[in-house]
């Protein structure tokens, strides 16, 4: 088993985890850099006055800046005398944003656009935004996670092997997980991206790849995510089997005395580091702890969690396994 899944032991729900989250109101204003124009987003609520004119204003910062790299670099070719005069005319810029996620108080949106100054083709840009409007702090990639998980190590792990799963990337260099990452957020996983020429050409345009949030639990820091585990429970002499899906239900199924299948109300663990507690009815409990484990059968199973199964009074061992 690859040691980071053992170490990413749970399953987590939809992000941030309020689905009743009001979400904020962002539109779209254009604005003008001396002759180029484009359009940025503007968060209309969320927020305190102050603190949405401060991320608005680093929005229209953030594309005037490309604006201006793009302006002086237009001028200079367009300088060359020996430079067509149908391409100097063909130079343009566009400016635009698209938002990933937005629910109360986490926006995490991409400005993003395209330039062309001459040459074989054009250049698209993105440059992403993650915010908390109740703090109005700006989230950098290690920011997401607690304190002490080597975040850029397992990501690096799991981009460089999906890398090499997908066939249409031809990479020019191994992908790496830095400080510097860009990243945005979706209702989905967590999106780590690459601009072209970056690890791979340009005919690949931005090479994306997804890590679902399941994958993420128990790393993720509580003040971003609400995390709701979601589990698989196998155990073995006797034979017992309980479905934990968050939000919706709990089953639990077993051979004791006689056949077991009760299929009862999700209510949430009580959530301790690496261990969730699921108080299921006077004579019912489950105990998972994130240690790895594997079965007492035959085909020697692996497990990413070990699971206790408390009932009637006795406690029966088996493992766990994120869903």
């Amino acid at each position: 088993m690859n040691k980071w899944l053992g170490i990413l032991a749970i399953a987590l729900c939809p992000l941030f985890v309020n689905s009743a989250a009001e979400a904020a109101a962002i539109v779209g204003k254009d604005i003008q850099y001396k002759d180029v124009k484009g359009t940025v987003p503007v968060v209309t609520s969320g927020a305190s006055p102050a603190a949405l004119e401060a991320l608005n204003a680093q929005f229209v910062k953030n594309l005037q800046g490309i604006m201006a790299d793009y302006i002086k670099q237009r001028d200079e070719n367009r300088s060359q005398t020996a430079l067509p005069e149908s391409i100097k005319k063909s130079m343009s810029f566009a400016g635009n944003y698209r938002v990933y996620y937005d629910s109360g108080p986490w926006v995490s949106l991409v400005q993003n656009g395209y330039l062309f100054i001459g040459g074989a083709h054009g250049m698209p840009f993105e440059n992403a935004v993650t915010v908390n409007l109740d703090t109005g702090k700006n989230y950098k990639l290690a920011d997401l996670f607690k304190p002490g998980f080597d975040y850029k190590t397992y990501l690096t792990e799991r981009v460089k092997n999906e890398a090499i799963e997908r066939k249409e990337l031809d990479l020019l260099v191994r992908p790496e997980v830095t400080d510097q990452q860009k990243f945005y957020l979706t209702e989905d996983g967590l999106v780590l991206y690459y601009a072209p020429y970056e690890i791979a050409p340009y005919s690949n345009g931005f090479v994306r790849f997804m890590i679902p949030y399941r994958d993420l639990a128990g790393e993720w820091v509580r003040e971003v995510a609400d995390i709701e585990p979601g589990f698989i429970l196998i155990g073995e002499e006797p034979f017992w089997h309980i479905d934990i899906r968050p939000g919706e239900f709990i089953r639990f199924r077993g051979v004791f005395e006689t056949l077991v299948d009760q299929k009862l109300a999700y209510d949430r663990p009580a959530y301790t580091g690496d261990t969730w507690v699921y108080n299921l009815g006077s004579d019912l409990s489950v105990t998972i702890v994130r240690q790895p484990t594997a079965s007492t059968m035959a085909d020697n199973r692996h497990f990413e969690c070990t699971a206790y199964l408390k009932w009637q009074g006795k406690t029966y061992k088996g493992g766990a396994q994120k869903w």
